[in-house]
């Protein structure tokens, strides 16, 4: 009888044991699942955001007015810098070496009535700027000469392309060349 009666301990302990643990378990397994729902949903409110943002970007951010009063007083100067987006390409090589510039322009435009002619145009002209970038070389526009001959080309190019609206100058606002050796580029 005496052994009974421990079995029937042994065996009440070991319920109680049994009830405490799936519930520290089960807690665990409610925290865990609780912090994975929180990253996922986080994560596509984080996506949903990004989305929006750069999909319904404005084409007014594309542009800066400058309002300037005359020398002599009778009245206002507007100047419109209209920015082109950033654009890559490759430049001509005869070597092995693959050279790649990116290049960010601003326009100089007389008039705001200008921004819907050039924003109509905004693929041609970047196909301008693209097809002259293909033909020269790093070298040729290396140093103050080549980058004042690149500036006088395009602005010429796009003039003749944008022709009613005429663009006052041209404003490199960044020029990167990045020069990469052939066995580089395999590793890529």
């Amino acid at each position: 009888m005496a052994e009974e009666e421990r079995e029937d301990k042994d065996i009440e302990a070991d319920e109680t044991e049994g009830d405490i643990v799936p519930e520290k378990g089960m807690k665990k397994k409610i925290l865990i699942y609780l912090i994975l729902a929180i990253i996922v949903i986080g994560a596509g409110v984080g996506g949903i955001v990004t989305y929006f943002t750069s999909v319904n970007k404005d084409t007014s951010q594309a542009y800066d007015i400058i309002t300037r009063k005359n020398a002599d007083g009778s009245g206002e100067t507007s100047t419109v810098f209209y920015s082109l987006p950033e654009l890559s390409a490759n430049l001509r090589t005869s070597s092995g070496v693959f050279e790649t510039v990116r290049i960010q322009l601003n326009l100089e435009l007389s008039s705001v009535e200008d921004i819907s002619m050039i924003t109509s145009m905004s693929s041609r002209i970047n196909d301008i700027i693209i097809g002259h970038l293909v033909e020269i070389t790093a070298e040729e526009i290396s140093g103050s000469e080549g980058f004042y001959a690149l500036k006088t080309e395009l602005l010429h190019r796009i003039n003749l392309m944008a022709s009613p609206v005429t663009i006052l100058n041209l404003n490199i606002k960044n020029l990167d060349i990045q020069i990469t050796d052939a066995l580089e580029r395999q590793e890529d």
